[in-house]
């Protein structure tokens, strides 16, 4: 059963259980996307926590929050905003949400290339991450989900190998998250570790990782 009903006198969204407790990365600030005066306005995109059970939120917009406490905590080296809303709290002070033209851009710079992706985004729930970026945000971004969908499964990683794509497992454990700009993990042949960006961390996972597929390139030096 939903936790959040809409106010049709004020437009706000009503939180209707007990305790939510909402982890807002402090580094969205760099994109202007965390704003705390009155109200707390954020990318609407993290890992809550709803009556104890663990839950997250992904609308691709900046929300204005009225939580009843803000508290500043590290987590895992990162800073966060911990809000905590109890009951009939304005989990949204309106349901208007505020428009960005850059948003496709944030979006994929801080969840797809340096890979901050909050935990409830699992494998199952990533694909769905830019769906409703261009009717939510105005714009969205020039790629078919098809090709989404081909970045999404070679950033999530099996656990025990990087070197294996997620969906070419069992899945029976979580997956692990390599961001675009680790060259050593996301490139897949020894001309790119070694050509790529980042080139002494591609040169170390050249020598440490057999390449078993063969590339183009490769083959003409060989030639």
């Amino acid at each position: 059963m939903s936790k959040f009903i809409k106010d049709t006198n004020s437009d706000a969204v009503l939180f209707t259980g007990e305790e939510l407790i909402a982890y807002i990365p402090e580094r969205y600030d760099m994109y202007g996307l965390l704003v705390q005066d009155e109200y707390l306005s954020a990318l609407g995109i993290f890992d809550m926590t709803i009556d104890g059970k663990e839950a997250g939120i992904m609308l691709p917009a900046v929300i204005t929050m009225d939580p009843s406490d803000i508290d500043e905590k590290n987590i895992n080296g990162a800073a966060y905003k911990v809000c905590t809303f109890k009951h009939n709290d304005r989990f949204m002070v309106t349901s208007s949400v505020v428009k960005t033209g850059k948003m496709g851009y944030y979006i994929w710079k801080e969840f797809l290339s340096l890979g901050n992706i909050p935990k409830f985004i699992t494998y199952d729930v990533i694909f769905g991450l830019l769906d409703d970026l261009k009717e939510v945000a105005g714009t969205g971004i020039n790629a078919s989900h098809a090709m989404l969908e081909m970045v999404y499964q070679h950033l999530y990683r099996d656990p025990d190998d990087l070197n294996k794509l997620y969906r070419l497992t069992p899945m029976s454990k979580p997956a692990t998250v390599v961001n675009m700009l680790d060259v050593s993990n996301t490139a897949t042949s020894t001309h790119s570790r070694v050509f790529g960006a980042y080139s002494a961390d591609g040169i170390n996972a050249a020598l440490v990782e057999d390449n078993h597929v063969n590339n183009d390139f490769e083959d003409m030096y060989r030639q």
